[in-house]
This record gives structure tokens, C-alpha cells and sequence, in this order.
């Protein structure tokens, strides 16, 4: 393990994940609690490390019945991938670190769009890619569309007509 990774599995709250997870492309994944994750977050960014990538994955359905959060760190140079995986429970929130990485601005907003989990302490928690009056949360396991109208938006558009040039 790098000294970052071991520095932040050290922290009360924060276990190694799976033993696989280099064959996976994953150079490090740990396990954190949400209490954990700001600490980890700031030890990220004081050794360097900038945040590549934040998203949900809906496993309410499966592995616990969770929402899972995932973060991923890395360096400039010699790659150092730091991925925190933070289990919540589907009505629980989360907590922002965009004030520790402003890239992580958008990707709460978009965990919150798509997935319903709200960011405790985000500046600006509004939908982002959906439309603000649009019901429900697209990728969620369990969402459907409630729109009459998405049919017609989504049909393919007849060809134009050939014009008689008789």
C-alpha cells in the first residue's frame, strides 16, 4: 500500500476493501465510514491527491440494501488510485467535500439528480442534468417515468418526404 493509503486506514472508520482490487484496475479501495470520509477527503488533498471521479451506485436491491458512494483519488505522475467506498443507508444523506475539491461541486449535484441522495453542506444542491420541477431520480433501480409525453420525445422522426419534382 502507498503511505497515503495506509495513512488514511489508519483512521477510525476507514477498512481495506476486497484483496482483488488491483486486478480490477483499482490500486487501492478502502471501505469508509460518512464520518470518516471528510478527514480522508482532506488527508487526500493535503498529500496532492486530486479527486478524479465521485458517483452512487443504487444497491438497495442487493449488497445490504445500501446507496454506496464512491470516491477516487490519484496523483500526477506514478499513479496512486484511492478509491473510498461509503455505504449509506437509502434514506441517509451524505456530506459534501467540495469545499476540500471544487471539482466535486458537479458530482454531488449529480449523485443528488440522479440518485436522490442529498449532500449535507453543498452550497448549491439543485438538480443538475433533469430539469428543476422533474419528478423522481432516473437511476435509481426502481424509477420509473411518470411522463405521458416522454414517448413522443423519444419516438424516432419520420423521414422528411421526397419532394415531387414532376
Amino acid at each position: 500500500m502507498s503511505e497515503l493509503a495506509d495513512n488514511i486506514t489508519a483512521m477510525e472508520g476507514v477498512t481495506v476493501g476486497d484483496a482483488g482490487d488491483v486486478a480490477k484496475g483499482c490500486q487501492h479501495q478502502l471501505r469508509c465510514e460518512l464520518a470518516a470520509l471528510r478527514p480522508a477527503a482532506a488527508l487526500c488533498k493535503q498529500s496532492g491527491y486530486h479527486l478524479e471521479h465521485i458517483t452512487c451506485l443504487d444497491l438497495r436491491a442487493d449488497e445490504g440494501g445500501c446507496m454506496r458512494l464512491a470516491y477516487q483519488f490519484n496523483q500526477q505522475g506514478a499513479p496512486d488510485r484511492l478509491l473510498l467506498h461509503v455505504e449509506i443507508a437509502p434514506d441517509a444523506h451524505g456530506v459534501t467535500i467540495s469545499d476540500l475539491f471544487r471539482g466535486a461541486d458537479w458530482y454531488e449535484r449529480e449523485v443528488f439528480d440522479m440518485h436522490g441522495v442529498i449532500i449535507d453542506g453543498h452550497a448549491d444542491l439543485r438538480r443538475l442534468l433533469m430539469p428543476e420541477d422533474y419528478v423522481g431520480h432516473p437511476l435509481l433501480k426502481d424509477f420509473t417515468d411518470e411522463d405521458p409525453e416522454r414517448h413522443i420525445m423519444a419516438a424516432p422522426m419520420p423521414a422528411p418526404e421526397a419532394k415531387n419534382e414532376g
